[in-house]
């Protein structure tokens, strides 16, 4: 039997060839990235990178992610393999990503004001007992969805 981390690690990795799989089945010359590097995930031609976030609970558990400046050439894949048969890989730009992690974590310190930060924030949909964020409404990442068109065309 896998150990936790084991499942942790196979589960990135699922992750990292799904998107990577869809990538490639629409056309975009696309590779894993260096082991070494901790925030680029997926390489695609033209300079395109994606961060890939992986969980077993869906947008309600929602996805760790960094709080790095958002870069218009930066995405993240964020895959749901709730359903081990059909999983879903929400697509979003990182600067949304930062937007709404920003607008989340103002909301924690509105409620809690001595909270730490440790930089890694949560995405999540819907946000649960302390409410949406100004502006991010239960549902706001439905339109994200197998987004690949968000993507620029492949080279």
């Amino acid at each position: 039997m896998a150990s936790k981390q084991d499942e942790k690690i196979m589960l990135g990795e699922a992750a990292e060839h799904l998107v990577l799989s869809r990538l490639l089945r629409r056309l975009y010359f696309a590779s894993q990235g260096p082991r070494g590097l901790a925030a680029d995930d997926i390489l695609i031609k033209g300079g395109l990178t994606i961060q890939v976030k992986a969980n077993k609970t869906g947008p309600k558990g929602g996805w760790f992610v960094d709080q790095s400046e958002p870069r218009p050439s930066c995405f993240y894949a964020l895959v749901d393999f709730t359903t081990l048969d059909d999983p879903v890989v929400y697509v979003l730009p990182s600067g949304v990503v930062q937007a709404t992690t920003r607008a989340d974590h103002e909301a924690v310190l509105l409620r809690n004001p001595k909270a730490n930060d440790s930089g890694i924030r949560k995405i999540y949909d819907p946000w649960g007992r302390a409410g949406p964020p100004a502006g991010l409404e239960d549902g706001w990442l439905a339109p994200y969805r197998e987004a690949w068109g968000l993507l620029p065309q492949p080279c």
